[in-house]
């Protein structure tokens, strides 16, 4: 009975960590969103930017393989959870 109650919260816990980094890597993806549409605004009125377009796509490059990665993960914890179907 208690190494139920333990195996329930560890998949809570975990669960909650999961939901946690996939909210993470969303507002990062948003704020590059944002931040291309700021360097479209600076270039229109003919201001320097903080950033360059090349830093924009270096980290969504980077924030694609962190998705790719942790879906890959996520797969793979389920897999061991409930075995193939």
């Amino acid at each position: 009975m208690l190494s139920l109650q333990v195996s329930l919260l560890t998949e809570a816990i975990m669960d909650i960590v999961l939901a946690v980094v996939w909210i993470l890597l969303a507002t990062a993806v948003f704020t590059i969103v944002v931040g291309a549409f700021y360097l479209i605004y600076k270039n229109a009125r003919g201001q320097p930017a903080p950033f360059k377009w090349r830093q924009l796509f270096v980290a969504l490059a980077v924030l694609s393989l962190l998705f790719t990665l942790f879906g890959g993960l996520i797969s793979i914890i389920t897999n061991l959870q409930y075995g193939n179907p």
